[in-house]
């Protein structure tokens, strides 16, 4: 890869904002959760949870392109992407 298929670093710094965003959403919504009495609320939190996590996921994704990834990281995540599109 690159360093023109790499994300710059201010897009890598907002990156991990968002992730640690969502990261500690996603543990409210687990922890609230299990105290909260209200079915539907309950669901809605269980619901943010599980969104969370998948967007945790891509965040973590889009951090591989990152100039400040290592480049074993960034070349394992490469080798899945090809293997997978074949």
């Amino acid at each position: 890869m690159t360093i023109e298929n790499k994300i710059a670093p201010h897009e890598t710094f907002e990156l991990h904002e968002l992730l640690t965003f969502k990261s500690v959403s996603a543990t409210k919504s687990e922890a609230m959760s299990g105290l909260v009495k209200d079915e539907e609320l309950k669901a809605i939190l269980r619901e943010d949870f599980t969104e969370s996590q998948k967007q945790i996921k891509e965040l973590q994704s889009l951090l591989q392109l990152s100039v400040f990834a290592p480049y074993e990281t960034t070349q394992a995540s490469a080798e899945i992407t090809n293997a997978t599109s074949h």
